[in-house]
């Protein structure tokens, strides 16, 4: 990432990918994160921490690319969505 407008506007994209496009709270990501990752999910606070930029902007990308996974988009899609 480039910049701190870049990290906020990627928060901005992964919130409205997850409610707006796909009426997703953050409990029912969290479960569906758990099932990606074999088990173990983020509890809601960490979905809220990366939603609100509160988390290493690592964090950020690598939840970014299990957000694009979990809805099923393609290398592709998730490199433009990135």
């Amino acid at each position: 990432m480039d910049n701190k407008a870049d990290i906020s506007f990627l928060c901005v994209k992964l919130k409205e990918l997850r409610e707006e496009k796909n009426h997703c709270t953050m409990e029912e990501m969290a479960k569906k994160l758990a099932v990606l990752d074999n088990g173990v999910a983020p509890n809601k606070s960490s979905i809220s921490r990366v939603e609100s930029g509160k988390t290493s902007e690592k964090t950020l990308i690598e939840m970014a690319k299990k957000y694009c996974k979990v809805f099923g988009m393609t290398e592709e899609q998730t490199d433009q969505f990135m």
